[in-house]
């Protein structure tokens, strides 16, 4: 008996995704040189076997800080917390104390390097935010800055960018 007549018989539908998604399986099962249903079973396994590697090792965790045990969504959230008001702080501060820019051009980067420094470690530690949530984070807080620097109103910006703090927060609290 040959091996196709003992493998169960496929039974095909379909799924609509956006055009850019498609464009990207049909790119990588290329390279792979495999079928796209292949490259997306293959990338559903190692995505389910990722998310079940990080859920026990988050669940198990905890921080040791001076002697002290913390949970570790409660660690990295206050950190968080922590990073965004030094960013704010300094935006505040350059904004009443502009001579200070005149002295020292790199306080909107050290401004935004602490966030930027405690969002790299959510993202490789906890695995709570992607890269791109990351990136797209630190995109906001650079026109921010970008604004802050051209004395533009920066409102909005800000508003959207203490709704994904607070989201990444809740998502670090929850871990537990």
């Amino acid at each position: 008996m040959s091996d196709k007549n003992s493998e169960e018989k496929i039974v095909w539908t379909t799924v609509k995704i956006p055009r850019s998604l498609h464009v990207t399986i049909k790119e990588m099962a290329k390279e792979e040189g495999i079928a796209y249903h292949k490259l997306l079973s293959k990338a559903l396994a190692i995505y389910r076997a990722q998310k079940e590697s990080v859920r026990k090792r988050q669940s198990s965790e905890e921080i040791r800080v001076r002697g002290n045990t913390f949970p570790r969504g409660f660690y990295y959230a206050t950190k968080i917390f922590l990073a965004y008001g030094d960013f704010r702080a300094y935006l505040k501060i350059l904004e009443q104390f502009s001579e200070l820019l005149e002295k020292d051009k790199d306080l909107y980067i050290k401004a935004i390097s602490g966030l930027n420094h405690v969002l790299d470690q959510v993202v490789r530690r906890t695995k709570v935010i992607t890269v791109k949530e990351k990136n797209d984070i630190m995109k906001i807080a650079w026109g921010i800055v970008e604004k802050s620097q051209k004395k533009y109103n920066y409102g909005e910006d800000l508003k959207n960018l203490n709704d994904k703090i607070r989201e990444v927060a809740f998502r670090l609290i929850s871990l537990e």
